[in-house]
C-alpha cells in the first residue's frame, strides 16, 4: 500500500483489512488540483511527488480525465493501446488511491475546486441538503431519480459547491483554462458553479471532443490549462459491466480517439504536459442487501425529510444512514448484529477521527452527512428495499481495492 506523505490513522473496527485507505497529502487524487497549477510556474512539492523528473514548467497543460478508468483497467488495458502504453515506456504512471467515498461527485468537485470530500462537502451522489431538508443529487442538481436541472432556482449552487474554482484561482495569476464537456453535462447549475472562471466547450460524440481538444492544444493562442472529462467508460460499466462488448467497445473508441487524434496531434509540440487520470475503478456487483429488510426497525429510527422519506445519503457502496439521536446506540447494534460477516457498520465521527474524508472537515460537510455508515464486505449494492435498487452491473463508492486505485500518468512534449 502507499503512505506517500501523510499521517497514517488508526482505522476504526470493522475497517477491513484489504480496503484502501486514502493518501491525502501523499499519492492520492486530491493532489492533482494541489499540483497543477504550479505547472506553470514553479512545481511545488505535490507536483514532484507525483511527476518526479516531468515536474516542470509548462507552456499548456492537458489533463483527460477519465471517469471510471481505474487502475486495474489501465494495467489491463496498457499492452492493447500504444496510448497507454506510452506514458509507461515514455513517461510516468504514478499510482494513487482515490478520496473516499470512491465517488464520482466527490472527484469531479475536487478536479475543479482542490476542495477534499470532507471541505467540499459534496462527498457522494447523494447527499443531504438541511436548507431544502431533502436528499439531493448535486452533479444532476435533482431529487434522487428526479429530472437533471429540476432544482434550479430552488437550490442556491453557491451553497452546494465550493465558493472558488481553481480556474478563478488560474485567472488571478493570468492563466486561462477551457473545459471539454459532453453537451448533456456542459450546461446547468453544476457545471456554472464548478467550472466558474473557464470557458467550456460542448461536444457531441467524446470523439468529437478530443478532436476539439487537439485543436486548441496545436493552437498559440488558446488556453494553456485544457481539462477533457470522458464518462462514457463508467456508465458501460454501471449498465452493462466491466466485462461487456459495450465496455470494450467504450473502451477502445477513447484510447484510439486519444492515440490517432490527441497524440498525434501534439506531436512536434514544444513545452506541453498530457496529464491521463481517473476518479476511481469499478468492482462487479454479484447481489443485494436491504438495509430495511435486515433491520425491520430501521425506517423508524431514521430521520425524515420534507418529502416524506427517510433520511438516507451516500449511496448503494457506501450507505449513510441518518439516524435519530435517541436511537443511534441501538440502530448501530442492530445494523452490526444482523450484517454480521456481510457489513460494517461505521459511527461517521470514527471516519472523520480515521482522516477517511480528507484532513479535515467542514461545518458544510458535517450539517450534510448522517452518523451512520454502512459498507458491504463483499461486492453487493446495500441500500433501503423501500427506495428501490438499479440493476447496476459495475459499481464504485467503496473502499476495495478495484474501487479505490487509480493513476496519474504524465507525458511531456517538447
Amino acid at each position: 500500500m502507499l503512505t506517500g506523505m501523510v499521517e497514517i490513522h488508526a482505522m476504526p473496527a470493522g475497517w477491513q483489512a484489504e480496503w484502501v485507505v486514502p493518501q491525502y497529502g501523499g499519492f492520492c487524487f486530491s493532489e492533482i488540483p494541489q499540483a497543477l497549477p504550479s505547472l506553470f510556474s514553479e512545481p511545488n512539492e505535490a507536483a514532484q511527488r507525483l511527476l518526479g523528473p516531468l515536474a516542470a514548467r509548462y507552456d499548456r497543460v492537458i489533463l483527460v480525465f477519465i471517469d471510471g478508468f481505474g487502475r486495474r483497467f489501465f494495467q489491463r488495458y496498457a499492452e492493447q493501446y500504444p496510448f497507454l502504453r506510452r506514458f509507461l515506456t515514455d513517461g510516468i504512471v504514478t499510482p494513487l488511491t482515490s478520496q473516499f467515498p470512491s465517488t464520482t461527485a466527490a472527484h469531479v468537485t475536487a478536479i475543479h475546486t482542490g476542495e477534499t470530500p470532507g471541505a467540499s462537502g459534496v462527498y457522494e451522489w447523494f447527499v443531504y441538503d438541511p436548507g431544502l431538508d431533502a436528499t439531493v443529487s448535486p452533479l444532476t442538481y435533482a431529487f434522487p431519480a428526479g429530472t437533471p436541472g429540476e432544482l434550479a432556482g430552488t437550490l442556491d449552487p453557491t451553497t452546494l459547491f465550493p465558493p472558488r474554482t481553481m480556474y478563478q484561482r488560474l485567472g488571478e495569476r493570468g492563466i486561462a483554462s477551457t473545459l471539454f464537456h459532453h453537451r448533456s453535462i456542459a450546461t446547468g447549475p453544476a457545471t456554472e458553479s464548478l467550472s466558474a472562471g473557464a470557458r467550456v466547450m460542448p461536444f457531441a460524440t467524446p470523439k468529437e471532443g478530443i478532436r476539439t481538444l487537439a485543436a486548441a492544444a496545436q493552437d498559440p493562442t488558446a488556453s494553456s490549462y485544457l481539462y477533457l472529462y470522458h464518462g462514457a467508460i463508467d456508465t458501460a460499466a454501471h449498465y452493462q459491466g466491466i466485462h461487456s462488448d459495450r465496455f470494450e467497445r467504450e473502451v477502445a473508441r477513447c484510447l484510439m480517439a486519444l492515440e490517432t487524434i490527441l497524440h498525434r496531434g501534439l506531436h512536434g509540440a514544444r513545452r506541453i504536459l498530457l496529464l491521463l487520470t481517473a476518479d476511481h475503478g469499478e468492482t462487479e456487483i454479484t447481489g443485494r442487501i436491504a438495509l430495511d429488510r435486515e433491520v425491520r426497525q430501521l425506517p423508524r429510527w431514521l430521520k425524515g425529510t420534507s418529502r416524506g422519506l427517510p433520511r438516507i445519503s451516500g449511496n448503494v457502496r457506501d450507505a449513510v444512514l441518518h439516524v435519530r439521536e435517541e436511537d443511534l446506540d441501538e440502530a448501530e447494534s442492530e445494523l452490526r448484529r444482523a450484517l454480521d460477516g456481510r457489513a460494517s457498520v461505521f459511527r461517521i465521527d470514527d471516519l472523520i477521527g480515521a482522516g477517511l474524508f480528507g484532513p479535515s472537515v467542514s461545518d458544510r460537510f458535517r450539517a450534510r452527512i448522517g452518523n451512520l455508515m454502512v459498507i458491504p464486505h463483499g461486492r453487493d449494492q446495500i441500500w433501503l428495499e423501500s427506495l428501490g435498487f438499479k440493476d447496476f452491473k459495475g459499481l464504485h463508492g467503496g473502499p476495495t481495492a478495484d474501487e479505490m486505485e487509480t493513476q496519474l500518468a504524465a507525458l511531456a512534449y517538447g
